[in-house]
């Protein structure tokens, strides 16, 4: 009866332990997941930054620091992405897709549409002014729809987070 008891709450104590384990490495995954996410929305952000700053510029010199501003920012985005996707993300699967689409058109319309406009405005003081009335619209929609799908990733972290502490919380309860 004794040998019972002492073996059952050896059993017990490890696969508390195991639990523990897998809610830290839980807790730990999420963390490096919305560090990503923080900065796919920090590069998303600045990107628009950089984009308004070649657009309001007024010489040749800060239009080419402010079109290498955008490409690298660009390129630092899909590199987020890749990094988030690595650090296994918290967000449904499908949401990613999405993301990574609306990013795509997002980034075709800037460079496509927005730096040539941006770089042709000094050709005249309202030069391009035309080009840049037809595409803000779309490029406004392709970062809403990023911004979004970002929301949606981060909304889905968080909660898994709270699970995680939740059952971090759960397992630290019992003595072993």
């Amino acid at each position: 009866m004794v040998i019972g008891v002492i073996v059952s709450g050896v059993l017990a104590s490890r696969a508390l332990s195991r639990t523990a384990a897998a809610a830290q490495h839980l807790y730990h995954e999420n963390l490096l997941s919305e560090k990503a996410l923080a900065e796919l929305q920090r590069v998303s952000v600045q990107v628009r930054v950089d984009l308004a700053n070649l657009l309001i510029s007024r010489t040749a010199a800060d239009d080419a620091e402010h079109q290498k501003a955008v490409e690298d920012n660009l390129t630092a985005f899909d590199e987020e992405l890749a990094t988030y996707r690595a650090a296994g993300p918290a967000a449904e699967q499908s949401v990613i897709p999405g993301l990574e689409d609306n990013w795509r058109a997002y980034a075709g319309i800037v460079r496509d549409s927005q730096i040539p406009n941006g770089l042709r405005k000094t050709d005249g003081p309202c030069a391009g002014r035309g080009d840049v009335a037809r595409t803000i619209t779309g490029v406004a929609e392709a970062a809403r729809s990023t911004s979004e799908g970002v929301v949606r990733a981060q909304r889905t972290t968080t909660d898994l987070s709270r699970m995680s502490s939740d059952l971090t919380a759960l397992v630290s309860s019992f003595r072993y």
